[in-house]
């Protein structure tokens, strides 16, 4: 909670946004995620169950940045691919952030929160959008 976690596209394991144990001073913060960009409006977005199994997407209003901020040479480090086996099939350069997907639905069926037919429908859902 109020600590940098990464640069984004990024994803983040629940308990850095629901931590089981936090200081009182930081109860305003809980389930929250901030989102900053040098030249742009800071963002809070509130999340909860719906978001982290759907993802966070923001949207930043931002002034233009002045080129002498950024290094000639910058490129955005994206994360690598991963494959996920999708009836029988390879689907080739799924992100991280859909496996993200795939695993919640994975635990939440584990931890009998969802049935075995609405873990079926969100996973196809989640491949759907691939």
């Amino acid at each position: 909670m109020n600590t940098r976690v990464g640069v984004t596209p990024l994803i983040l394991e629940q308990g850095k946004v629901f931590p089981i144990v936090y200081p009182r001073e930081k109860h305003p913060l809980y389930g929250t995620v901030e989102v900053r960009k040098v030249g742009c409006a800071t963002q809070r977005l509130r999340v909860g169950t719906q978001e982290i199994a759907k993802g966070v997407h923001a949207r930043l209003e931002c002034n233009e940045v002045e080129p002498s901020i950024m290094p000639s040479d910058y490129q955005p480090k994206l994360p690598e691919s991963t494959a996920i086996q999708q009836s029988g099939k390879t689907v080739e350069k799924a992100s991280p952030f859909f496996e993200m997907r795939l695993r919640r639905v994975i635990e939440l069926r584990e931890k009998g929160l969802i049935t075995k037919q609405e873990a079926s429908e969100i996973r196809d859902r989640i491949l759907d959008e691939l």
